[in-house]
């Protein structure tokens, strides 16, 4: 039987993108272009009725921006997974979108082939940053934790810090391929084990840094120089 094809929704105003999108969209043969908005109002529409596995999703669209949309397609159907695909990088931007339910944030320069991987790790469950936005929220983690200048001269908190000797050679392997942003499936191929395995390597990955998530674990292995 012929495995089914993720199905795509792109919520994009500008319509020469539109149509390089839906271009390189056909070019995939495990996925389809089902749908097209060039509002946010339009996506909620289209969403709704056509119930696309992911949706591609502009920020800075008339009508209603993608923030909102996003917030709105998350509401009316929870199995519908979200990517940003903007060129903004400012932080609160990233701290919005994902706030309202998107998995995945991706700039518009993003290359055919990262694109492709990004929509197949968001599909599957998984959480995908550009590795710019990545860096943008653990320098935005690092401000944050930064105490005030009046309490500067208190006697600072001790942090254990992570070395690599707590994670084994694989672990480690697999915690590059993961800041990479790279998918089970992608990282199960890269070192020819099962992705049941690399799930098993992930959760012990996460246990061991601490981390409640893929993005977190990512952000830790970078501050702690682990890669």
């Amino acid at each position: 039987m012929e495995k089914q094809k993720l199905r795509l929704l792109v919520a994009e105003d500008h319509q020469i993108l539109r149509i390089g999108l839906r271009l390189l969209i056909s070019s995939w043969n495990d996925m389809e272009m089902v749908g097209e908005a060039s509002t946010g109002a339009e996506a909620v529409e289209l969403a709704k009725t056509l119930g696309p596995d992911v949706v591609l999703m502009d920020l800075g669209m008339p009508v209603m921006d993608g923030i909102e949309a996003s917030c709105q397609i998350r509401n009316e159907c929870p199995e519908t997974k979200i990517i940003v695909l903007t060129s903004h990088t400012d932080s609160r931007d990233i701290s919005a979108a994902l706030s309202a339910g998107a998995t995945g944030y991706c700039l518009k320069d993003v290359d055919s082939e990262r694109l492709r991987t990004a929509i197949l790790a968001v599909a599957s469950g998984d959480v995908w940053l550009d590795s710019r936005v990545a860096a943008q929220i653990m320098s935005n983690s690092a401000k944050t934790a930064e105490p005030p200048k009046d309490e500067k001269t208190k006697k600072p908190e001790t942090h254990e810090s992570i070395t690599t000797d707590e994670l084994s050679p694989r672990e480690l392997e697999v915690l590059a391929f993961l800041v990479e942003g790279l998918s089970n499936k992608k990282i199960a191929e890269k070192l020819v084990i099962s992705p049941d395995t690399v799930k098993t390597h992930i959760r012990h990955i996460m246990e061991k840094l601490a981390a409640t998530d893929r993005t977190a674990a990512a952000v830790k292995a970078i501050r702690n120089k682990l890669i």
